[in-house]
């Protein structure tokens, strides 16, 4: 048992590497597409004749990988194994497994409805879908664009699992038509589904379509005639088990497709309106680059304060040709935009994250020669820790992309501040703690009163008809003392 333990320790370790669970997500999307190939050559084989051995081993196999894939889910949720147990992915899994436990047993190719089971695997493909977008994020350019790409392969995945399960159906009520008319008694020894199936609808031996549908590619073609409502009038529903299935995949399609179509147009339409903020335009060779990134929760105003100290007048001799790139979580606020208006030519907003090499890198980090990393000073004590946290890989992240810029980095807390500096290099990062600051000044003000406002007014630049100390205080939680901290 501690053999086996360890063993499963070492195993779980190594699932939780990125490549190794990238390795497996593909290994499984390949096997439920193999799945889906091997259905549609079993469906070509006359019902009367036993399936190929080759068939019924890639089968076996297919089971194998997807078992396989249920026993390490319930190994790495192990701790929560009633949620796991309980989950959809579980249920997809098992009707999976289900149709190559079966087969051991009996023949399922000459039993339609319980061959169709098979077809439930296609639905594993919406559980792969990270895998794929891992895929394309390997190839990607712009990284806004991952909603897009999500919604497309999800676009796209839906409408082939539509397809394909209508014509499943389509093709087993068939053929399971065609079997009850060999009589009951032959019925009943081949498929005691269909004879049940039968019995509780009043099926009269027949065809279940009127028209050449016993082929897989004609159940196809004669579902994309009816989706796309051409209806050629060639093949039609023959009897009124055909004619309840069809009312069921007609409305089943009339609510998937326009839902994922609407969902895709809502993020084409998105990508659209950040899109003019998804690259920042290349800046003048003598030009001087400052990055500023942060938290997703800071203000217009805070940046206005900042951007108003870097293009001060009183620095312009040394800032006369720097150029400021903003990079936000998200597309700019109405506020924003107008904040930006009055730095044309000047600041630049890029839509990205600096946790993303691949926007540090559209961000032209590697040619700043500073870079602030920016927290929410109003955040409460629940969330200071996870602010900080987001702070320091910022900070990790936009050195290993940019290690000759100088990093300015805010913390709430002095908890992190000298691991950080020691991960940094002192010498070209600087770490300023919001906390540390706060309680020195409230010390010194206790000491000698109105020394915090002094230190203030000393901190900031004011030009004639500036905003007042007072005005500066919006973070620090109402105190001077929080604004010189900011500052």
């Amino acid at each position: 048992p501690r053999r086996l333990r360890r063993a499963l320790r070492r195993l779980v370790r190594h699932l939780e590497l990125l490549w190794t669970n990238r390795a497996f997500q593909r290994l499984q999307t390949v096997a439920t597409l193999a799945s889906a190939a091997f259905y549609v050559r079993e469906t070509y084989h006359p019902l009367a004749e036993p399936l190929p051995q080759w068939c019924v081993i890639a089968d076996f196999a297919v089971t194998l990988v997807f078992l396989a894939d249920l026993l390490l889910g319930l190994l790495v949720m192990r701790r929560r194994l009633w949620q796991a147990l309980t989950s959809q992915r579980i249920a997809v899994d098992a009707l999976s497994i289900a149709p190559g436990i079966l087969g051991l047993w009996m023949d399922l190719h000459a039993r339609p409805y319980l061959h169709a089971l098979k077809t439930a695997r296609c639905l594993r493909l919406l559980q792969q879908t990270s895998a794929i977008d891992m895929a394309l994020d390997a190839t990607s350019r712009p990284q806004i664009s991952r909603a897009v790409r999500r919604r497309v392969v999800y676009f796209l995945l839906s409408l082939f699992i539509l397809l394909f399960l209508s014509a499943a159906f389509v093709l087993t009520l068939e053929r399971g038509m065609r079997l009850n008319g060999q009589g009951p008694g032959e019925l009943a020894a081949l498929d005691p589904v269909a004879l049940f199936i039968a019995g509780a609808l009043h099926d009269e031996p027949g065809l279940a379509f009127a028209g050449q549908v016993g082929m897989f590619h004609e159940a196809l073609y004669f579902i994309v005639v009816t989706y796309t409502t051409v209806g050629y009038g060639d093949i039609y529903p023959n009897c009124f088990q055909a004619q309840l299935l069809m009312l069921a995949l007609i409305a089943a399609a009339f609510v998937i497709v326009p839902f994922q179509v609407n969902k895709l147009a809502e993020a084409v339409g998105h990508y659209q309106r950040v899109s003019e903020f998804s690259e920042i335009v290349p800046p003048p060779k003598d030009a001087s680059l400052v990055l500023v990134c942060g938290s997703r929760t800071i203000r217009p105003m805070r940046l206005r304060t900042l951007l108003d100290e870097l293009f001060h007048q009183d620095h312009m001799p040394q800032n006369r040709n720097l150029v400021a790139v903003l990079m936000m979580a998200t597309e700019p606020t109405r506020e924003l935009r107008a904040l930006l208006d009055r730095y044309v030519g000047r600041v630049q907003v890029l839509v990205g994250s600096a946790l993303s090499e691949t926007d540090l890198i559209r961000a032209r980090a590697k040619e700043a020669e500073a870079v602030f990393v920016l927290v929410d000073t109003n955040a409460d004590d629940q969330i200071a820790s996870d602010e900080d946290s987001a702070s320091v890989l910022r900070a990790l992240t936009i050195r290993h992309v940019a290690p000759e810029a100088h990093l300015y980095v805010q913390l709430l807390r002095a908890t992190d501040e000298e691991s950080l500096l020691g991960s940094l290099h002192r010498e070209t990062a600087s770490v300023v703690c919001a906390e540390q600051i706060t309680m020195s000044l409230l010390a010194l003000s206790a000491v000698c009163p109105g020394v915090s406002t002094l230190l203030s007014n000393l901190v900031w630049s004011h030009s004639p008809g500036a905003r007042p100390a007072a005005g500066l205080e919006h973070l620090g939680g109402g105190s001077a003392g929080g604004a010189a901290a900011d500052g």
